[in-house]
């Protein structure tokens, strides 16, 4: 087994990188957004996603998994929705009406 030392980069243990939430607090402050422009919507989870679609949460990670509801991913597992990208999608989803 190689030992590391602190010498070896960011991620081996260079006070420099934050490691939790509270460190990170202390590296980064939250920007206010540009003069004339509003602060970014906050991302919604699928069950958020499901309900604003009147749809299942399985048929919501379904339709994310094979791209055809727009997100947001975060690594493997996380996923998250832009509530003004799911209404943009249903506008463009409209068709004719149903003729029985």
């Amino acid at each position: 087994m190689v030992a590391r030392s602190k010498a070896a980069g960011p991620l081996a243990g260079d006070s420099l990188c934050p490691r939790t939430a509270h460190d990170i607090g202390r590296f980064y402050e939250p920007s206010e957004p540009a003069p004339g422009l509003k602060a970014p919507e906050p991302l919604i989870d699928a069950k958020a996603a499901a309900k604003l679609l009147s749809i299942s949460e399985q048929t919501v990670w379904a339709m994310a998994k094979r791209g055809d509801l727009p997100c947001v991913r975060f690594g493997k597992k996380i996923v998250r929705f832009d509530r003004s990208d799911l209404l943009a999608w249903i506008g463009g989803h409209n068709v004719a009406p149903i003729t029985q």
